[in-house]
């Protein structure tokens, strides 16, 4: 026995546990002498294996003389104290005495090769691992060629080398083994030391699949849902999915339950979702428990819960993940689940924004701006917004703007706002879009131009931006940019009001009070007003708002002043989930994880549109459909891809699912423009092409019905009359404020003979008023064919006298109140048959009734679409009737002749030449009609 393994055992004390050797009894040349492994473990041989543990874990021992003086003084002290030895207690104890860390003993030799390279591994000896592992992979052995393969992977233990390792990956894979088929399918998939080949790593994913390998059967569900090497297949995707969920796989429970919450691949299920969902949070998986906290919140799957949202947030954050970082920032900036704590609300802002998160770094942005949680420092705020604006960030890049408007912290750059307001408007931020607006309007930094300004505010308004709803409002009101256009004045300020604006609701006061797009109304100037005069701070607006909060008031009896008082005692505003400028933590909330930033309105000359955009929000985002089918987007949220659209108007719309089942929608409409050198038959329609004399004592009603309450539909009749209104006012020389709309539903027969007496009759002057009537929808003759009728939305087809409006009491109601002249277009027919293969009556064929013209008083022109036998069609390539189409082409200018004016007789003579050959390619007969006086004049310029 060597000498020093001699000494220690005659050392050795039947008391002590631990070695206790006196130090004159060592002969210090032997111990200043290395000591081999093998020579301690004969030493150790003679303790019991917690004691020897302890010492193979603390290596000193044998080298150390005072290292070995301290531990006897310390085991004296400490079974002194009662401390059982052996116990984990008494070792813990001698290592605080002597000062030193607790380690575990290093394993020792198992006999197996493998086993202790493995444990070598996970101890981070990847040089010894390797020593072992490689004859045993040269031999065969599936799992050293699989470790080896890794190593080589890595670089751990060795140079880095993903060729050899995919070799070794390959060998063990070809012997069957699962978890070596799984990583050669990573290398495929990757491409990483072999040619990328997705449909090889599918093969290999199965493999080892079907060897019941979670992981692989996870991946191979991805691979089904992204169509990667094999066809696309939700539903196959999920039957991996839950395969490894059902092993309790945590990231295939999470996977299996926004599958559910998607529907893609699973019944879509908001219960069985969360239900997998919480399995997956419940193992700790960080995005589940976020996901599981927004469920709480939304009340999505779960009964509504805030407390348990905060919970399983406050879980998701601990563990690193940004969004919920974030978003426990924003609890405790609310202060409404918990204890408001601005400086807590900071501090996870910031651990959001070190990890990168644009969210994070634009709130930490916010809040040094403001000062709220943190001492105020706007350079701070600057640099924390330009690292989330480089990220496209649109809130970052809104407050960068605000900063350079506003002189906030920097010097007031109009130039340096206008670009950043740009960037962030470009990205859908309704905030920025009606900034932009403003300083467009105002002419700050730029030229004023009201036409930009009101594309910047229409943008804004269409988010539901009531800043920019009253800002539109407004610009009708006293026509700055635009013609004065009272109803259209009147829309958008109650909009912007509705939500609490209190400009708008000062507008809408002033309107009521002096009549402007509606009829005089008190009771509503004085409630807007009251509410306007409440909110608006000192000054010139605030005083305008009470001049017309109290004339108002002057008009009306007490009873009314009570019930206009609470009538805004009750006023509450809505509530618009619009976009927020997302840098005030109130306004960001749970419910809205997702938005989706692309421009509201396009307008294209080509076949194909180009969709760009991106999407941004909590969550990962797993799916983007455009008109319920999917479409591809990139990781980083962003699109871009072309869609088909038609000639005229289409509406697109585009919605957004994240990993948890959230949505965000958003419609796009485009607009479908023919060139004018395009060689297609049907220009579009352009209502601007011409502007007539102004007829300022004119009226026109305007009516179209194409959804009945009780009869077919007449396609197209309600786009007919909506167009035909710009034509009223732009080619017949009618003032907008004196041009009245009914469609659809507003169209009932009370409605029409409401607008006759109250509101046409009213307005006629007798012997200078021209009235116009243009008519699209359905019309029938009676039984007997004496009667021609228009039907209105409500009307009844078996009692047409007590339900439909007469055409010849119209005329009558028109001339008797004095009218110099009526000339009316009516797009409809009388014969029982519709635009499309429906029939009026059950029995009707193409000709059913044949109605007898009437006899048409002086100062009477009608242009009807069809003789009384035949059926009015429609175009459907312009979505318009056939008839409504080509008289608004023609009041465009291409009925006139060399003389600039377009009559009646002229009017008559385009459509003869147009609307029967349109009519003959759809198997019909159409021929237009004129009654009447032929000289009159429709238009002139």
């Amino acid at each position: 026995m060597p000498i020093r393994q001699r000494i220690l055992f005659n050392a050795l004390s039947l008391f002590f546990l631990i070695i206790v050797i006196p130090v004159s009894q060592i002969n210090a040349q032997d111990w200043n002498k290395p000591w081999s492994p093998s020579e301690i473990e004969e030493v150790l041989k003679g303790y019991t294996l917690p004691t020897a543990n302890w010492m193979r874990a603390h290596p000193e021992f044998f080298t150390d003389v005072k290292f070995r003086k301290k531990v006897t003084d310390a085991h004296e002290r400490v079974i002194a104290k009662g401390i059982k030895t052996e116990s984990d207690e008494y070792f813990r104890a001698i290592e605080k005495i002597v000062g030193v860390e607790h380690r575990n003993a290093p394993a020792q030799p198992s006999g197996d090769p493998y086993a202790d390279g493995l444990a070598a591994a996970k101890r981070g000896d990847y040089s010894t691992a390797i020593r072992l592992w490689r004859p045993l992979a040269e031999q065969g052995h599936a799992r050293a060629q699989l470790g080896l393969g890794l190593c080589y992977a890595t670089g751990n233990g060795m140079a880095k080398d993903v060729a050899e390792a995919v070799r070794w990956f390959q060998r063990s894979a070809e012997q069957g083994y699962a978890d070596a088929q799984y990583f050669l399918g990573l290398a495929y998939h990757d491409g990483k030391g072999v040619p990328r080949d997705y449909a090889e790593a599918a093969r290999w994913y199965r493999k080892a699949a079907d060897q019941g390998d979670a992981q692989a059967q996870l991946t191979l569900g991805f691979a089904y849902a992204d169509g990667q090497g094999v066809s696309q297949d939700y539903a196959e995707a999920a039957r991996w999915y839950r395969k490894a969920a059902d092993q309790g796989d945590a990231q295939a429970q999470l996977t299996l339950g926004v599958a559910y919450s998607t529907g893609k691949g699973a019944p879509q299920d908001s219960v069985e979702a969360m239900r997998w969902i919480r399995m997956a949070a419940d193992q700790g998986n960080a995005t589940a428990q976020y996901g599981l906290g927004l469920a709480y919140a939304n009340g999505e799957g779960v009964t509504k819960n805030m407390d348990e949202s905060v919970r399983w947030v406050r879980k998701a954050a601990d563990q690193g993940i940004a969004d919920a970082q974030v978003e426990l920032g924003h609890v405790y900036a609310r202060g409404k689940e918990v204890t408001q704590d601005l400086t807590e609300a900071t501090r996870w802002y910031r651990k959001a924004a070190d990890q990168g998160s644009a969210n994070g770094q634009q709130n930490l942005g916010w809040a040094y701006l403001w000062g709220k949680g943190v001492v105020q420092d706007s350079d701070e705020a600057m640099r924390w917004f330009l690292k989330a604006a480089a990220q496209n960030h649109a809130g970052a890049q809104f407050w960068l703007g605000n900063m350079y408007e506003k002189g906030r912290g920097v010097a007031q750059n109009y130039d340096e706002a206008l670009r950043w307001y740009r960037m962030s408007a470009d990205l859908g931020n309704s905030w920025a879009q009606n900034n932009l607006g403003q300083m467009y309007y105002h002419g700050n930094g730029v030229a004023q131009d009201y036409t930009e300004a009101m594309k910047w505010f229409q943008k804004a308004a269409d988010q539901g931006s009531p800043n920019a709803q009253v800002s539109i409002g407004w610009m009708y009101q006293k026509g700055l940019g635009v013609e004065v256009n009272y109803a259209e004045a009147l829309r958008w300020n109650r909009m912007g009001a509705d939500q609490g604006d209190p400009n708008g609701a000062s507008n809408l006061a002033e309107l009521y009070l002096n009549g402007q797009g509606a009829p005089p109304d008190p009771i509503s100037a004085f409630e807007w007003g009251w509410l306007a005069a409440e909110k608006l701070p000192p000054g010139k607006s605030k005083d305008n708002a009470i001049a017309f909060r109290d004339t108002a008031a002057k008009q009306l009896t007490e009873a009314q002043l009570r019930l206009g008082k609470q009538w805004i005692h009750d006023w509450k505003p809505i509530l618009n989930k619009r976009q927020s400028p997302t840098g005030d933590a109130d306004q960001i909330s749970i419910n809205a994880p997702i938005s989706i930033s692309v421009g509201s309105s396009l307008q294209t000359f080509d076949e194909l549109v180009q969709i760009t955009g991106r999407i941004q929000g909590t969550g990962k985002i797993v799916s983007l459909k455009v008109d319920g089918s999917e479409a591809p987007f990139r990781s980083d949220g962003s699109f871009s891809f072309p869609r088909a659209v038609s000639v005229g108007s289409t509406e697109i719309r585009l919605k957004a699912t994240n990993e948890w089942g959230q949505t965000g929608e958003t419609i796009i409409h485009v607009t479908r423009v023919l060139e004018k050198s395009a060689n297609i038959g049907f220009a579009m329609l352009d209502p601007s092409h011409l502007r007539s004399v102004q007829r300022p004592k004119a009226i026109a009603l305007i009516i179209g019905i194409d959804q009945y309450d009780s009869v077919p539909p007449a396609e197209f009749s309600e786009d007919d009359a909506k167009v035909f209104f710009d034509y009223a006012a732009n080619a017949l020389g009618v003032p907008k404020d004196r041009i009245k709309l009914l469609t659809g539903s507003d169209a009932r027969r009370l409605d029409i003979r409401k607008a006759l007496l109250t509101w046409v009759k009213p307005l006629i002057i007798r012997g200078q008023t021209d009235v116009f009537v243009f008519f699209s929808g359905h019309g029938l003759a009676s039984d007997d064919g004496k009667d021609l009728f228009l039907l209105p939305y409500d009307g009844d087809r078996t009692l047409l006298a007590d339900s439909a409006i007469r055409r010849k009491e119209l005329i009558d109601t028109v001339i008797d109140s004095g009218a110099a002249s009526l000339t009316m277009f009516l797009d409809t027919c009388y014969s029982g048959g519709t635009r499309g293969k429906e029939t009026l009556v059950a029995s009707a064929r193409p000709i059913l009734i044949t109605g007898k013209d009437e006899d048409v008083p002086p100062g009477v022109t009608i242009l009807a679409a069809a003789r009384n036998d035949q059926l009015s069609n429609s175009l459907s390539q312009v979505k318009h009737g056939l008839f409504s189409y080509f008289l608004m082409k023609g009041l465009e200018g291409g009925a006139a002749g060399g003389d600039h004016t377009i009559s009646a007789a002229k009017l008559e003579d385009y459509l003869a030449d147009h609307i029967p050959p349109e009519a003959a390619k759809l198997g019909r007969t159409q021929t237009p009609q004129l009654l009447g006086d032929g000289g009159r004049v429709i238009s002139s310029w």
